[in-house]
Parts: C-alpha cells; sequence; structure tokens
C-alpha cells in the first residue's frame, strides 16, 4: 500500500503565536537542511508537478501526485531512498521510473540517474527546521532562507485511509494560529522569484497569480 504524504503549509505572521502553540508540543530536534532539486533545462519535471531532490546528501526522495485533478498541494505519494543508493533500491526505483515515465539506470547511482535523465541542479533550498509532534500530526517549523518562517503541519497516510477526514483533524488542530494555507510547496517561492513563466506553467501556483489568469 502506497504511503500517502499529507500537510498544510502556512507563513507564520505572528512568532510569538507559534511559539506558544508549539511550546505545548514535544519537541523532537533542530537540523539544517539543504535541499537539491533537480530537473531538466526546461523544467519538465517542474511543470508535470513531480519533484526530486537530494536532502543534506543523505537521502532522495520523490514527491508527485499524478491523479490530482485539483492541483492542491495538499497531498502527494512519497517515496524515498537512502543515500548512496544500494543495489537493492534498484528494483525500486526501476518501477518509480516507469511510473515517471522516466529512465531507469543500469545501475543504482543518483549520478546515473541524473545523467540519463539529463537532469541538473534546479533549485537549491535551504532552511533551519524545528520539529515538535503532538503524538498524531509532526510539525515543522521553518525559516527558510530569503523567505522566512513557516509552519507545516504534517501526516502520513496510506492509500485506504480517509483523507477528507485527516485534512480536517489537521485543519482544525492549528485553526487557533488564523492560518493562511499557501497552496504550493517551497520550491515554487524560488521558481517564481527566478522564472515568472516557468513558475506559470506549473501545476501549483499562489491564489493571486490563478486569479491573473
Amino acid at each position: 500500500m502506497k504511503n500517502i504524504e499529507v500537510e498544510f503549509r502556512f507563513h507564520v505572521s505572528d512568532e510569538k503565536l507559534a511559539r506558544d502553540f508549539l511550546d505545548k508540543l514535544e519537541f523532537i530536534g533542530k537540523s539544517k537542511q539543504k535541499d537539491i532539486y533537480f530537473d531538466t533545462a526546461s523544467g519538465n519535471l517542474y511543470k508535470r508537478g513531480i519533484f526530486i531532490r537530494a536532502r543534506n546528501g543523505k537521502s532522495l526522495d520523490f514527491k508527485f501526485n499524478i491523479e490530482d485533478l485539483e492541483n492542491k498541494h495538499e497531498d502527494c505519494d512519497e517515496h524515498s531512498f537512502s543515500l548512496p543508493l544500494s543495489e537493492d533500491d534498484s528494483r525500486r526505483l526501476s518501477r518509480l521510473c516507469e511510473k515517471l515515465d522516466m529512465e531507469a539506470p543500469s545501475i543504482a547511482d543518483l549520478g546515473e540517474f541524473v545523467k540519463i535523465n539529463k537532469l541538473k541542479e534546479f533549485v537549491v533550498i535551504e532552511k533551519v527546521r524545528e520539529k515538535f509532534s503532538d503524538g498524531e500530526f509532526t510539525f515543522s517549523f521553518d525559516n527558510v532562507k530569503e523567505f522566512g518562517l513557516f509552519l507545516e503541519i504534517e501526516s502520513m497516510a496510506t492509500g485506504g485511509s480517509d483523507l477528507p477526514g485527516l485534512k480536517k483533524r489537521m485543519i482544525d488542530k492549528v485553526s487557533g494560529l488564523d492560518p493562511k494555507f499557501i497552496p504550493t510547496g517551497y520550491i515554487e517561492f524560488f521558481v517564481r522569484k527566478l522564472d515568472f513563466n516557468l513558475y506559470k506553467q506549473g501545476r501549483y501556483l499562489f491564489d493571486e497569480d490563478k486569479k491573473n489568469d
């Protein structure tokens, strides 16, 4: 059964209010994260809503929702591999490449995967993340370089889960923070700043940009 990542994200306008909320939760840890997103020179993966990143050189993550007809950045299939890749990853990586219409490398190697799919470093996102938990949901308080403070609430579900019910509980959990949820991931912030024309060709846009279509 596939893993589904469900998350909501919003900009923190009142840091004290957010801190007071987080202080009641279990603190998990604090870390620096450097995410390198890979794509083709023309951003083909970004346009399809497929996000492939290496985090801190330790994990390779694939996130996508091919079946998302409403283009909402709330839930996605997530597949993660430890880096460096091992031969045990070959079969799973090949199945994933087939699903995404990509070339599977002959050996389980990140460099080979990047090379045969003609990928390059597309966007680099750096942030400091503090993680918390209430026992059901995970909360990430992020200081994103260039863009400020954000709070994410996240849960992992399976294909048979009640996603609408889960999403309602997540939204209710942070309702006291008066969140203005962002319908994108962090990568859209960077693409929007670097290449607005490419940004507009993506599946996930900020509400104000949808209104200008």
